[in-house]
């Protein structure tokens, strides 16, 4: 009796155990919803502190019962970082990228990503002040470009806490700037945007 209860307690622990790493919420798939705040910086502005959001499908096919790899879609992510005299919002949609996650113990791990997408980046300010021309340029900066957003965070069961990054290059839609008191038509500047952010939220 003694021998036969050993042995169902052992083929319940190990039943349990199959089962805890089969149902694991870091390994299978999901809907993500984040939050972030961060500081971000263009070339017309530097440090702005922000807060923003990110909506995104995770897509694990490969990989062991430790680590699984896939596919991240993210649907949107957006934020809006607030500077002395400027308002820099930055949005994309759709895009894809790379997504790996590794399971130390149950339920608890890293998850490394790596996505990419068009972006648009706006900026809303009253004046521009440049130190060679002495002068403002009159004209908000609106632009598109290819964003890489590479991310670490750590997991536990659902949640998760980590850091985003943001890098993108964005190209100013406007054919006519007005500077210096004259309008210049066919005008096209770049601007270089970078941002980090402190992530959390839970992927279900």
């Amino acid at each position: 009796m003694k021998k036969t209860l050993v042995t169902l307690l052992t083929f319940i622990s190990f039943a349990l155990a199959n089962a805890q790493e089969t149902d694991s919420k870091l390994l299978k798939n999901g809907f993500g919803v984040e939050s972030f705040i961060g500081a971000a910086t263009t070339d017309y502005s530097g440090g702005d502190i922000g807060v923003g959001i990110k909506l995104a499908n995770y897509w694990y096919f490969g990989g062991t019962e430790k680590w699984k790899g896939g596919l991240k879609s993210t649907w949107f992510r957006g934020a809006t970082y607030f500077g002395s005299d400027v308002l820099t919002i930055q949005a994309s949609v759709l895009n894809v990228g790379f997504a790996n996650v590794f399971e130390f113990k149950p339920n608890i791990g890293l998850e490394v990503n790596l996505n990419l997408g068009y972006n648009v980046v706006i900026g809303v300010y009253d004046g521009y002040y440049d130190d060679y021309y002495n002068d403002y340029y009159s004209n908000d900066f609106t632009g598109g470009g290819i964003l890489f957003n590479p991310e670490i965070k750590f997991r536990y069961n659902v949640f998760a806490i980590g850091l985003d990054f943001a890098f993108t290059k964005v190209t100013e839609y406007s054919e006519e700037e007005y500077f210096n008191g004259s309008y210049y038509e066919y005008y096209k500047r770049d601007t270089p945007f970078t941002a980090i952010n402190f992530t959390f939220g839970a992927k279900f």
